[in-house]
């Protein structure tokens, strides 16, 4: 890990950030090298951590076919572990170029006492188990139930149309659910399309990327609501469907494999969570968090307009 600015000790924050960067960023604070931890700071949000996963399993049972490679691997499973090697490939690579950038401290030495090996008890097992997924229903799914509320009105009202202009002093019920584009969700979006059009992008996903700066969680229930889809649970498929059938206003379709490549790349490498965003600021301060921010999300704006660009 030196090669790339790092030290032994960033391994393990490394790997705990595939399942959330918040405990992982926390965790580098027995990185005793300021350098050596700020450089693993900044770059551990690039792992592939479990918020991704619901985006990435949508957009690939949609367009990776499920079939076998070299008789016993399976396409999609491949496709999946491909993301995770993308974001720790690009960890090293950043973590070259900061290197660089920062100013050279003398190196740590890492040594390490290897503790005995002993089977976990299993009440503690389950107690951490139960804990854990207590901390997320009372912390995320209170943003998600608060998202997921005012996204349903925005997506149900929207603006009164008098004399070809919108009046948003007057709420109207969108009655019509093909007439998303009437609702304060569809304006909104409509800002924001000329933006992201390049990416191969339309109003609707940019909807989903505000609401998902907040919680990655989030992006997948957003599709759900914009599109009126209320799958069974378990079953999105009513959702796959929608957007397979969705097209441009050329008739074209509108999700391709590389849009939704596109898109994979753009939730790969760009800075999605509140939640990380405040423990940067409070583990570095504002001036690293602020320049976390702007590097992950160029890098993904344009990782993203690539790929859209050659693949399409």
């Amino acid at each position: 890990m030196r090669h790339f600015g790092m030290s032994g000790k960033s391994v393990i924050p490394l790997i705990g950030g595939m399942a959330c960067a918040v405990p992982s960023i926390m965790m580098t604070r027995g990185i005793a090298n300021t350098r050596e931890r700020l450089i693993t700071i900044l770059t551990l949000p690039l792992m592939s951590c479990s918020a991704r996963l619901p985006v990435y399993a949508l957009l690939v049972s949609l367009f990776v076919p499920n079939e076998q490679v070299g008789g016993f691997l399976n396409l999609q499973g491949l496709v999946m572990l491909g993301m995770y090697f993308l974001g720790f490939i690009m960890v090293l690579i950043i973590g070259f170029v900061i290197r660089f950038i920062l100013k050279k401290v003398p190196e740590s030495v890492f040594i390490l006492e290897m503790p005995d090996y002993r089977l976990p008890r299993t009440n503690n097992v389950l107690i951490t188990i139960f804990n854990k997924c207590k901390a997320f229903v009372h912390g995320a799914g209170k943003l998600i139930l608060f998202i997921s509320v005012i996204l349903w009105f925005l997506v149900s009202f929207g603006p009164e149309i008098q004399q070809e202009r919108s009046d948003w002093s007057t709420v109207k019920l969108i009655n019509d659910p093909e007439d998303l584009s009437a609702s304060y969700a569809g304006h909104l979006g409509r800002q924001l399309e000329p933006l992201i059009q390049p990416l191969g992008y339309d109003w609707k996903i940019g909807i989903c990327l505000i609401t998902s700066f907040a919680a990655r969680e989030v992006f997948v229930g957003t599709l759900a609501s914009i599109y009126r889809v209320h799958a069974e649970e378990g079953n999105i498929q009513a959702l796959k469907e929608a957007l397979l059938k969705e097209k441009r206003p050329d008739g074209s379709l509108q999700y391709s494999p590389a849009s939704a490549l596109s898109l994979m790349f753009f939730f790969a490498f760009a800075m999605q969570c509140m939640s990380t965003l405040a423990v940067v600021k409070r583990e570095s301060g504002w001036k690293w968090a602020i320049i976390m921010v702007i590097y992950m999300n160029t890098l993904a704006y344009l990782s993203a307009w690539l790929v859209y660009h050659i693949f399409r």
